[in-house]
């Protein structure tokens, strides 16, 4: 039958956005310059986790072109970066 979502079987909830299932499967992706709100938010991703789980992995994925100062350009090009946790 149909569930009262509108659609076979669907969730009588909205499914969540893709940042919060990122998170719940424990991946950090940067895909953005890395501007001062962008460094904020992956710094206070990395430190739930590791309130949340200090003995599970955490997945940093990066696609990001760099720093950008303030006028937009790009001032650093990171192309690998390493993540270390104890």
């Amino acid at each position: 039958g149909v569930a009262a979502g509108g659609g076979f079987g669907a969730a009588s909830q909205a499914p969540p956005d893709l940042p919060s299932m990122l998170l719940d499967s424990r991946i950090v992706y940067v895909g953005m310059p890395l501007v001062p709100s962008v460094t904020e938010l992956v710094i206070a991703q990395l430190l739930w986790l590791q309130y949340d789980s200090p003995e599970k992995p955490v997945y940093v994925y990066i696609n990001s072109e760099g720093s950008q100062n303030a006028e937009g350009q790009s001032v650093g090009f990171e192309t690998e970066a390493y993540a270390i946790a104890d």
